[in-house]
């Protein structure tokens, strides 16, 4: 076979600098982790977590996907102090939180029957749906703005998350609990690192680590066919099961940079039945602006999907490798061999001897796409932590880690475009 021809081009992105929101003054706050398991909603941790949301004050709780910084979607306070306490543009929609499909009635949110077999399978669980927002029931904050005639809903897996909900009686919104454009926290000391003295109480569990480790996936479903705003835990063909004609997440082109998602003149052209995400609030979280970023420079080297699929797994692999190291050997080690660099895999073979090279984490294997996207945040957070690392270098992923790529692009400072063709 011989090796596949590669088209290559850097894209630096200009990531702007998100508006600094203040709606209530910050204060600084003890901040606690109550880690006993509690899910009773007659719990002390329970009950204390409920009076400070009761207080319109945010609380961090466990989900299956990321920790979330939960406040009441129905008081304007409450939902404001989320934005204060991230520092999240307001226009950035939330996504509220169920404990049980009698809330969806008891708050007037309708799920369409031809979602009612995949809320079944995934609920509780991993899936955000978008729906018609009834009138007058949740405050114009949760959707970002007023005028917004749709809300993300979800019910999540976690226990405590549901336990909390239910013992406050009405759902909950509960974005990632982080600053806002840094990586999602997947334990509770990630959450301790962002929101230490911004918020009282953090709840955890005896695990202290999110399941999957990576957002929901949300569907659109009040368009015809439905179709995926933000790929996640969740995948098209998890989807295709139970919505055969659901359409698939399109990644915002590479080449164009974040800062133009603030340009007024561009339009949405993504088919999805979503307003003009430049001009308007976006329909979900995850479509406009910079996330997960780590302090440090990110380099993604960005394997695109029409790599031939007829390739192994092994020579894929081998062909991202290669890649990467190429790319270190002429962005570094040769042009500038007094940066540091750390590597996030998804090969358990260690990098080719490049003397810049000083770490290297493995996200997992190529083929486990679960593992990777359950490895991503924290190995984010924990490369930025190592101090003889200046710059990241992640390894690129085909289109079986949709959701990994969409985070990935997201977060880094260049993206490297690699295309491939066959034999």
């Amino acid at each position: 076979m011989s090796p596949p021809s590669i088209s290559c081009s850097p894209v630096i992105r200009s990531v702007p600098v998100e508006t600094q929101i203040r709606f209530i003054n910050l204060e600084e706050l003890d901040t606690s982790i109550a880690e006993h398991d509690p899910k009773s909603i007659d719990h002390p941790d329970i009950q204390y977590a409920k009076s400070l949301l009761l207080a319109d004050r945010p609380v961090a709780i466990p989900t299956e996907t990321v920790f979330g910084l939960a406040g009441r979607g129905t008081s304007s306070n409450s939902i404001k102090a989320i934005y204060t306490v991230k520092n999240r543009p307001s226009d950035n929609p939330l996504i509220l939180h169920v404990s049980s499909l009698q809330m969806l009635q008891n708050f007037k949110l309708r799920v369409p029957p031809a979602f009612k077999n995949v809320v079944q399978k995934y609920w509780p669980g991993p899936l955000t749906l978008i729906l018609e927002r009834p009138p007058g029931v949740f405050v114009d904050e949760v959707c970002g703005g007023r005028g917004r005639r749709t809300v993300g809903v979800r019910m999540p897996a976690n226990a405590i998350a549901r336990s909390l909900i239910a013992a406050v009686g009405e759902p909950l919104a509960a974005p990632s609990a982080n600053l806002s454009g840094k990586p999602s926290p997947t334990q509770s000391s990630h959450v301790l690192t962002d929101m230490n003295g911004r918020i009282s109480l953090i709840l955890s569990d005896e695990k202290d680590r999110c399941l999957f480790g990576i957002e929901s996936t949300v569907v659109n479903a009040t368009v015809e066919p439905p179709s995926i705003l933000r790929p996640g835990s969740l995948s098209l063909e998890d989807l295709q099961q139970f919505l055969p004609d659901i359409q698939e997440y399109h990644v915002k082109p590479s080449t164009e940079s974040i800062k133009e998602d603030t340009d007024s003149s561009k339009r949405s052209e993504n088919g999805t039945g979503e307003s003009d995400r430049f001009t308007e609030a976006p329909m979900a979280p995850g479509m406009k602006y910079t996330h997960y970023s780590p302090n440090k420079p990110l380099h993604f080297i960005n394997i695109s999907p029409s790599l031939d699929h007829s390739l192994s797994e092994a020579q894929i692999v081998d062909f991202i490798r290669e890649q990467t190291s190429l790319y270190i050997q002429g962005n570094f080690s040769k042009a500038d061999p007094t940066t540091r660099v750390g590597v996030l895999s998804t090969s358990h073979q260690e990098m080719p001897e490049l003397s810049n090279v000083t770490q290297q984490i493995f996200l997992g294997a190529y083929d486990d796409p679960k593992t990777v996207a359950r490895n991503l945040f924290a190995s984010l957070r924990k490369m930025d932590s190592m101090e003889d690392v200046d710059v990241i270098v992640s390894e690129g992923v085909t289109d079986v880690h949709s959701a990994v790529r969409n985070r990935l692009e997201k977060a880094a400072t260049v993206v490297f475009n690699v295309t491939g063709q066959g034999q």
